[in-house]
């Protein structure tokens, strides 16, 4: 599967997490998660303390063992291939967080997502803007895009839009952001190496200044 990439670090700060977990609904009894390309299991985590049964699945035995250990159900599948394991509107959410940039086959995996949502369920996603300003210079500059070769699809504000309707769901809302630059250079002087802020980009400048596109969906 990925066991040839370095092992995922649990990294439970991460300003993703932050983001979409306040879109996260209260559970009711028996709520299902289903957290797809979860890797340490940081989001997972999240869900389940809101009262989610939460399952991961991911592709690296590695996270699979350390999710296990935290209390959550893990399956290793590809992410490239049907979900065979699920029936259709097995859960109430689903999560694709930084995953349908690392899957080729992102527009097969989006539509397994929404076929094992029950109506009504809710699609929390993330992924970085392929075009924003700096990746703009380095084209401009005749550079590959920086993940190039470790990120096989890139997406932009409308693509991810896109990606996400094709599929079948209705956006329901957007959110963009980018790392504060200047405040991150100083707190990387700090003792500790504190992780890095993040500043919310109004939609109208997302597309050249959002690093990253969040987008809160529902399945009809």
């Amino acid at each position: 599967m990925n066991e040839d990439l370095p092992e995922r670090p649990f990294r439970p700060g991460m300003h993703r997490f932050k983001v979409l977990a306040r879109h996260l609904p209260v559970a009711r009894a028996g709520n299902t998660w289903l957290d797809l390309g979860g890797g340490a299991g940081e989001f997972s985590l999240l869900v389940a303390s809101q009262g989610y049964e939460v399952t991961l699945v991911d592709g690296d035995p590695r996270n699979l063992a350390n999710v296990e250990a935290r209390g959550i159900h893990g399956v290793l599948a590809d992410l490239n291939a049907t979900l065979d394991t699920f029936q259709d509107g097995s859960f109430d959410g689903v999560s694709l967080l930084e995953v349908v940039e690392h899957i080729p086959a992102s527009e097969q995996l989006m539509k397994e997502a929404y076929r094992v949502l029950k109506p009504g369920g809710l699609l929390l996603l993330s992924t970085p803007n392929a075009f924003w300003w700096p990746e703009r210079l380095r084209v401009l500059f005749g550079h590959q895009l920086k993940e190039d070769g470790y990120h096989y699809r890139f997406f932009t504000v409308a693509g991810t839009r896109a990606l996400c309707g094709k599929a079948g769901f209705a956006v329901q809302h957007m959110e963009f952001s980018s790392p504060a630059f200047g405040v991150n250079a100083l707190r990387r002087r700090l003792p500790g190496r504190p992780g890095r802020t993040h500043v919310p980009i109004p939609g109208v400048l997302a597309r050249l200044f959002a690093q990253t596109v969040y987008v809160v969906g529902r399945k009809p």
